[in-house]
């Protein structure tokens, strides 16, 4: 018997998802070319993400297939997040279903946040809508906020790179992004134990690091008390040491 007959013969299994595969029910394809794609597909009707009427209204996705995402579908029309006209305008999303976020949307015009050219340069917000955030906009290369060059600890992205001070690489040689001494926490020199990359590396206790002070009795590290606890035992065995 050949393959193709047992497979007649057993009939055609249900599985969930476009063409049997559960994963092609969110890829905008209509993998098994019955001209439905994804949630518009019954053999998508099982999918977690697809529901028979849209009630996830905030995830980029057209939940019931009906060809209108989150706040374009009129099903989301009672969820707090949409809004007949776009009154929230600082939160990243259409809210309106209009295909325009934020200050890129006409009726966002008048709020304060929102500026025809980006004047506010170091919000990191894009209040002119056009996409470019602080620095990276053409509209604020002479804003004493941006340069050519990263200022390492001012918290801004001064050249608009999207890296921030010590996040940039331009600052791996700044004395503020320096291993062993960070700007990144609120503990300082000799009291910060923070371990981590370039920023946030303060060992604590070391002479000179950071103006570490060379007392003992600041910041010992775990190799300094692992020689201080051996040369204590060692003295001990010899009977150089006894115990009080």
């Amino acid at each position: 018997m050949t393959l193709i007959a047992l497979a007649l013969m057993l009939g055609t299994p249900a599985f969930a998802g476009e063409g049997g595969l559960d994963d092609n029910c969110t890829d905008l394809v209509d993998n098994d070319e019955d001209e439905l794609i994804d949630c518009a597909d019954e053999e998508c009707a099982e999918e977690a993400i697809c529901e028979e009427t849209e009630t996830t209204c905030d995830d980029a996705f057209d939940n019931d297939g009906d060809g209108d995402i989150d706040c374009a579908d009129s099903d989301c029309a009672d969820q707090e997040i949409c809004e007949e006209t776009e009154l929230t305008c600082n939160d990243a999303f259409d809210n309106d279903g209009d295909g325009d976020v934020d200050c890129a949307d006409t009726d966002c015009a008048d709020e304060e946040i929102c500026e025809e050219t980006e004047i506010t340069c170091d919000d990191a917000f894009d209040n002119d809508g056009d996409g470019d955030v602080d620095c990276a906009d053409t509209d604020c290369e002479d804003d004493e906020s941006c340069g050519d060059a990263e200022v390492c600890d001012d918290a801004l992205d001064n050249d608009g790179d999207g890296d921030i001070d010590c996040d940039d690489s331009d600052c791996d040689e700044d004395a503020a992004c320096e291993e062993g001494c960070d700007t990144a926490d609120t503990s300082t020199d000799c009291s910060d134990t923070a371990t981590g990359g370039a920023g946030a590396a303060e060992l604590a206790g070391e002479p000179g690091e950071c103006g570490c002070s060379a007392s003992p009795t600041k910041g010992l590290t775990a190799t300094s008390l692992f020689l201080l606890f051996g040369s204590l035992l060692f003295a001990r065995r010899r009977g150089i040491l006894t115990p009080s």
